[in-house]
């Protein structure tokens, strides 16, 4: 497998790209890649261009760009998911395995039954580790979008951002919209955003809030998932329904 880089828009110009720090440690020293080794090189654009290392320095890989082409790795529609702070690690995974499946973006969210409760530099520390593994998942995963991880919100924040086409609230007791139902009644959506609760599930109140931002409350099912398993069915669906 060719490995591929997201290159910032000041280490590209039209004939080379300027692979550096992290990603350029990578491919020197554990890679081993060597001068005339083929990469793929994604711009802030979402182009893919194929690439050959001509250089290589300290921490410092260059390539000269030989062919462009546009990716056909995302999915049809941008998905943003609004994903509750869940315990532990639990965050690392979701994201890691959400970015897999082609979220667009994700925004971490403090819930009423949110169990973690960051302050700012806790926080800032998290997100920068969030999007070291989103960036990391981007390119293993052959993604030619890469995701962003931004800094928490509250619920409140959380049900008022954006413009969606949809906006959907998986809860465990909603026994007739299902996610294909409401797929169908929005054929043409191009971007939606998904509210996913904490191992405790959203309160009624929180769910009343969301209704009343034209969120539809929908079911994934008789089986009650957990709040990381909850995202990947969402993405995993729409995979399914959309694209295959």
């Amino acid at each position: 497998m060719v490995p591929r880089f997201f290159i910032a828009k000041e280490n590209m110009d039209p004939a080379k790209a300027i692979v550096t720090g992290k990603d350029a440690h990578h491919l020197i020293h554990v890679l081993r890649k060597k001068i005339g080794d083929k990469l793929e090189i994604i711009d802030s654009q979402a182009n893919c261009y194929q690439a050959e290392i001509t250089k290589i320095e300290d921490e410092k890989v260059t390539c000269k760009l030989i062919e462009k082409k546009k990716s056909k790795n995302e999915l049809p529609v941008k998905v943003t998911l609004f994903q509750c702070l869940p315990k532990h690690k639990k965050m690392d995974f979701i994201i890691e395995k959400c970015t897999e499946l082609g979220a667009t973006q994700i925004i971490p969210v403090v819930s009423e039954r949110s169990i973690p409760k960051l302050d700012a530099d806790k926080a800032a520390k998290k997100v920068t580790r969030w999007n070291e593994i989103a960036r990391s998942a981007a390119e293993q995963s052959g993604r030619a979008t890469l995701p962003t991880v931004a800094s928490p919100i509250s619920f409140a924040e959380a049900i008022k951002q954006g413009s969606f086409d949809l906006k959907v609230i998986p809860w465990e007791t909603e026994g007739r919209n299902s996610l294909k139902k409401i797929l169908k009644e929005y054929p043409q959506i191009k971007n939606i955003a998904v509210y996913i609760g904490p191992e405790g599930g959203f309160s009624h109140a929180e769910i009343e809030l969301a209704k009343n931002q034209n969120i539809f409350p929908v079911t994934l099912g008789p089986r009650i998932l957990r709040t990381e398993t909850a995202g990947i069915y969402i993405l995993s669906s729409l995979s399914y329904e959309l694209e295959l």
